[in-house]
């Protein structure tokens, strides 16, 4: 643990110094290019922001960092438009995860803005979700039910996706369960409010990228219009793929998945290279 957080420390270090370096070099840039990373959570997005923080002409603001996030959630539009102007880079890259479904309002912040909706195979994002938030989607889902539309994973939801949700009872599901119908509402997000058919989003997938790194870097600097680093790479690798056992789950549940995983998989196909 100790030797990690050194590791991280000196990455960090690093990685600001070449930013700093950049800058004198080049001096700030005339404009910059906000980078949206919207989808589900525990999806590798942590891991493709860092990827791109690497790079000395893109800052990556995570969502912890307080200039740009308050509990998670964007801030205002006033406050983002600012940090975009202030921005001395040509790449600001947000990552609203809990604000994914207002993705296009986000978008009009900027003529040239992007964004990528990430996603990850469903088992492995399950497993992972279960480590991090027990059963606490059961409790989301138990309260929609009841009436209480206040939840964040449950904004701006088709009323298909609604009657499907109301269709299970919270109280007879498991951990699993809760956490694969979850990953089911919020990436259902992408084809119910059409994003695909938006040139300035894309589809990014965790599984291509950490199987394929150099071809998914390229096709990933590609789509924003920046620059290759050999050293943005470093810290990326493939362990958690495939890592655990699939969990059971309810027999409907995991055909909603896996549908939606089909349809995620070939709609990422058809995007350009």
């Amino acid at each position: 643990m100790i030797r990690r957080n050194l590791k991280r420390l000196y990455s960090q270090f690093t990685d600001s110094r070449r930013k700093a370096l950049w800058v004198l070099r080049n001096g700030a840039a005339s404009s910059t290019t906000p980078l949206f990373i919207v989808g589900s959570q525990r999806s590798g997005t942590g891991m493709l922001g860092e990827v791109l923080g690497k790079s000395p002409e893109i800052e990556n603001l995570g969502e912890s960092d307080p200039r740009a996030f308050e509990n998670y959630f964007i801030r205002d539009v006033g406050t983002v438009s600012q940090l975009i102007r202030d921005c001395k880079y040509r790449f600001l890259v947000f990552k609203p995860l809990k604000d994914s479904e207002r993705i296009r309002d986000l978008l009009s912040l900027s003529p040239s803005g992007k964004a990528l909706w990430a996603y990850r195979f469903y088992m492995d994002r399950i497993n992972s979700a279960v480590k991090e938030f027990g059963r606490h989607p059961l409790e989301f889902f138990a309260a929609f039910a009841r009436g209480d539309r206040s939840a964040w994973q449950m904004q701006a939801i088709d009323p298909e996706v609604e009657r499907v949700v109301m269709s299970f009872n919270a109280a007879e599901l498991t951990a699993h369960d809760g956490a694969a119908l979850m990953w089911w509402v919020r990436n259902s997000l992408y084809f119910t409010q059409d994003l695909g058919s938006d040139s300035r989003i894309r589809l990014w997938s965790y599984d291509r990228f950490v199987r394929d790194p150099g071809r998914g870097l390229e096709s990933l600097l590609g789509f924003i219009g920046a620059n290759s680093y050999p050293y943005m790479l470093s810290d990326v690798h493939a362990d958690s793929f495939r890592k655990d056992t699939e969990p059971v789950l309810r027999a409907e549940i995991r055909e909603l998945c896996q549908s939606l995983q089909e349809r995620l998989e070939q709609a990422s196909a058809r995007q350009p290279s």
